[in-house]
């Protein structure tokens, strides 16, 4: 057996078309995201951070975000479900 859950970090936009939630569930597996602040954090990361070269910003909002879900869930898979994100969460603490 595989993975039964998979956290997923993406853009609003991205959430609201569930193009995630919709393609995991076919295979049996749960997204779980952030919750609005969360996602408020991750966007902020994306065009405060990334977007205008400030990695640390984006590094510290992505960790916030993902820390708790990690506590929370365990060691699930973690979906970068956008370019940003994989460029400053290696740095997150």
């Amino acid at each position: 057996g595989g993975a039964q859950q998979a956290i997923v970090l993406a853009t609003q936009g991205t959430y609201d078309s569930g193009l995630y939630d919709a393609a995991l569930a076919e295979c049996g597996i749960t997204a779980l995201r952030p919750d609005a602040d969360g996602r408020a954090r991750l966007m902020q990361g994306i065009y405060d951070g990334v977007k205008q070269g400030d990695m640390d910003l984006a590094a510290r909002c992505f960790g916030e975000v993902l820390a708790p879900l990690l506590q929370r869930h365990g060691d699930v898979p973690v979906i970068m479900g956008c370019t940003e994100i994989p460029l400053a969460l290696p740095q997150s603490p």
